[in-house]
């Protein structure tokens, strides 16, 4: 197993994402050349040139797929066989299915069978803060000391009727572009990956309020973002540059890049900087 805590193996696993990066670059490009005959030909740069553009073909075919693959959100039935519980299955029923339009799933899984057409789809699900609820409290209130903090008096006062306040979370899906992602090429089967890196913006504010970040860390990083391409490479081959104008972009505020590493083998997943280095890592104990 490999220790990323230690800064031998850190090394030998940012060269590796290198290299996979750079394995992957035929399969962007060839994404980003189906890419230009699926867009209108709009004037690109200050020379304002159209590129020349088949029948769309390809467009009225994907739109095809997309269409008869994602026309709605799907639903989900849950039943049972137990009298009893038949009115909770209808009530979890359409609790999900309020969920699942809640956070957009079929948007995103539209744009993620867009990506399988023209190359590989990929979806990332997480758990996001959701909204509190009040349940019953499996604990007995204990009296605060008489030096105890306002909040934990505020605590003692709502919990007086047996009940608390939690925030159970709630699960998210979100498509990854596959110019954002990154995996083993080594491997010869997806379930052989050693490792798999999802790259992003974030502000540099957001970083600061994490208290799982390295502060001292954060200070050494550059103000970096997707417009100047991969962690792991120069750009040039995102398809999201396809009609971009001449000139820097400007943000709205600082943004740092950073990649979401997981590796199943070590079962630990952590927050990669620009220069190679772990802004966090944890433990993953989630499921296989």
């Amino acid at each position: 197993m490999v220790n990323i805590k230690q800064k031998g193996p850190r090394r030998r696993l940012w060269k590796a994402l290198q290299h996979s990066y750079r394995e992957l670059r035929p399969f962007r490009e060839h994404r980003r050349s189906l890419l230009e005959r699926y867009t209108p030909p709009w004037p690109i740069g200050e020379d304002k040139k159209k590129r020349p553009t088949m029948l769309p073909l390809v467009a009225q075919t994907a739109n095809a797929y997309m269409q008869a693959l994602v026309a709605s959100n799907p639903r989900v039935i849950i039943s049972t066989h137990d009298q009893e519980l038949r009115g909770f299955a209808h009530q979890y029923t359409a609790a999900i299915n309020n969920l699942i339009k809640e956070i957009k799933f079929a948007d995103e899984l539209r744009l993620a069978t867009l990506d399988a057409f023209f190359f590989a789809g990929f979806m990332k699900i997480y758990w996001a803060p959701g909204e509190p609820v009040e349940i019953d409290d499996p604990d007995k209130p204990k009296e605060p000391g008489l030096y105890s903090k306002d909040e934990e008096w505020d605590q003692y006062t709502k919990r007086q009727h047996n009940t608390i306040w939690i925030d159970p979370g709630q699960p998210m899906v979100e498509r990854i572009s596959p110019d954002d992602f990154t995996f083993d090429m080594t491997a010869t089967k997806w379930s052989g990956c050693r490792y798999m890196a999802h790259e992003y913006d974030v502000p540099l504010s957001v970083l600061e309020e994490d208290d799982r970040v390295d502060r001292k860390m954060l200070k050494t990083l550059p103000e970096w973002s997707r417009w100047k391409g991969s962690l792991f490479s120069g750009g040039g081959d995102r398809a999201d540059q396809l009609h971009e104008s001449s000139g820097s972009p400007v943000t709205l505020e600082p943004m740092i890049r950073v990649a979401d590493l997981y590796m199943p083998f070590e079962r630990c997943w952590g927050m990669m900087a620009s220069n190679g280095e772990m802004l966090f890592i944890d433990d993953y104990e989630g499921p296989e």
